[in-house]
């Protein structure tokens, strides 16, 4: 439902919250962390810092860390910045007119699957998902040539 980089954003963000608030992280460290691609993380990060949840520094013990503490940030805010979220509250037919009063055939199933990822997005603050272990959680597949 929620696309891959949104996705990504939302483990680099889970990621950062883990560390201690003035401990920075490069984009090796993120990327081995959480399996995403560097160069994809990089510019996840740069949107991340434009939009004011992450700042950085260059240089030797530089990098990445999170803008403001973990509890107040939201998974729909890092969710807002990469989604159009009202794509996520469309019609699954793309009908313009599903509503309660033309509904399409899943329009009450899915109105209640929205509103389900909606609460956890909205409700769902990064420091309150705890410590997680990122040690090898996420392996890449060997690229075959």
């Amino acid at each position: 439902m929620l696309t891959r980089t949104t996705n990504y954003a939302i483990r680099a963000v889970a990621y950062m919250a883990t560390l201690d608030p003035e401990e920075w992280a490069d984009s090796i460290q993120v990327s081995r962390a959480t399996g995403i691609p560097r160069r994809f993380l990089l510019k996840i990060l740069r949107t991340l810092r434009a939009r004011g949840f992450l700042v950085s520094t260059r240089g030797i013990g530089g990098g990445y860390r999170l803008a403001k503490p973990a509890a107040k940030i939201s998974l729909l805010q890092i969710a807002e910045v990469f989604e159009d979220i009202s794509r996520l509250e469309a019609c699954p037919f793309g009908l313009a007119r599903c509503r309660k009063a033309q509904p399409c055939p899943l329009h009450r199933r899915w109105e209640s699957v929205q509103s389900a990822l909606m609460s956890l997005l909205r409700e769902t603050h990064f420091g309150r998902l705890g410590k997680m272990d990122f040690t090898g959680r996420w392996k890449r597949k060997p690229v075959r040539r």
